[in-house]
């Protein structure tokens, strides 16, 4: 059964921002934490004030589309940092209403919801998977969300945040959501860190770090992509790039890092990557190399970073081009 936070999530990324608002001002829960509380309620103002923008026309409406995209981001960010204060309420989450069908000739959008009224809409997701144990590094992982979140905006895309992803739940956390992309922001580590076996960092029911090797991903990928349609993993995580290569053999595509990466630079390709996809989401080498030049506009393209596997072989090209500039190149012809 989902969660309480996974309902809320799944309402903002459908664009009901104010029925999570409003459902949680209601919770005694929230209103028990002073620090929840404000937060909401300031949210919640905020909200309004786009709100009447819309309702009284005092903006352009693509000034107004930004502005929801921006908080939708936002809000996702609120709910994840009081994601154990959430998980505490027992009240049901209300299903969202209806939404409000344009006149025949009129495009006008429903308050709340950048985009318009399609019905039956069904947007593929983004599985978003983070985990938080003790003792390692903060990833930004609040920042990573807003910012893909406010690129796919437009886009049919839908984008599923997990949080505090433990080791013994991640196949059901995956065959539950039923996603076509897979999103990793964790730690990776090697054996030359003193970590044994290799692989990316989640944690356990005691939030301690608890590694998901590299024959685990490859155990529950290959499993798993006998009843789901997976397109992509993306193992946003320092020195990834074995288990990305083992999954690709499952999986379509699958992007790993061949190094350690930092945070700013793993979040800028994330970024340019998820805008490309948004566009064309059944390209995603597109994706790959539009991630490559957001790395490149922000100063971050480096030859020991991203790399791009499909069916098991690596298909970036790093070539050095007259100048000392890096171009990484993708050869999908063998």
């Amino acid at each position: 059964m989902p969660t309480i936070l996974s309902q809320l999530e799944d309402l903002t990324a459908e664009n009901h921002l104010r029925t999570v608002i409003d459902f949680l001002r209601e919770q005694p829960e929230i209103n028990a934490n002073r620090r929840a509380k404000q937060q909401i309620s300031l949210f919640s103002g905020r909200l309004r004030g786009i709100e009447d923008d819309e309702m009284n026309q005092t903006k352009e409406q693509r000034l107004i589309d930004i502005d929801y995209n921006q908080a939708r981001g936002d809000l996702l960010k609120i709910l994840n940092r009081h994601r154990r204060i959430i998980d505490t309420i027992t009240a049901e989450v209300p299903a969202p209403p209806a939404p409000r069908q344009p006149a025949p000739g009129n495009t006008q959008r429903a308050p709340g919801n950048s985009q318009p009224a399609t019905p039956n809409l069904q947007p593929a997701t983004i599985l978003f998977l983070a985990s938080d144990p003790r003792g390692v590094g903060d990833l930004m992982v609040d920042t990573e969300i807003s910012k893909i979140s406010i690129v796919i905006s437009d886009s049919d895309l839908r984008l599923k945040p997990e949080m505090d992803l433990r080791r013994d739940t991640l196949t059901q956390t995956i065959l539950d959501a039923k996603p076509r992309f897979v999103h990793f922001s964790v730690h990776g580590v090697d054996d030359q860190d003193g970590w044994n076996p290799e692989g990316i960092i989640l944690q356990n029911r005691e939030r301690n770090p608890e590694v998901a090797s590299t024959e685990d991903l490859k155990d529950i990928f290959s499993t798993l992509q006998e009843v789901l349609d997976l397109q992509l993993v993306f193992l946003n995580a320092c020195l990834s790039e074995n288990q990305a290569r083992v999954i690709s053999a499952y999986v379509p595509y699958v992007v790993g890092m061949s190094d350690e990466i930092e945070n700013g630079v793993a979040i800028s390709f994330a970024q340019g990557f998820y805008l490309g996809l948004s566009r064309y989401p059944d390209n995603i080498p597109f994706a790959f190399k539009m991630g490559l030049r957001q790395l490149k506009e922000d100063g971050h393209l480096e030859q020991e970073l991203p790399r791009l596997f499909h069916l098991g072989v690596e298909k970036t090209v790093v070539v050095l081009e007259e100048g000392g500039d890096l171009e990484v190149q993708i050869d999908l012809a063998n």
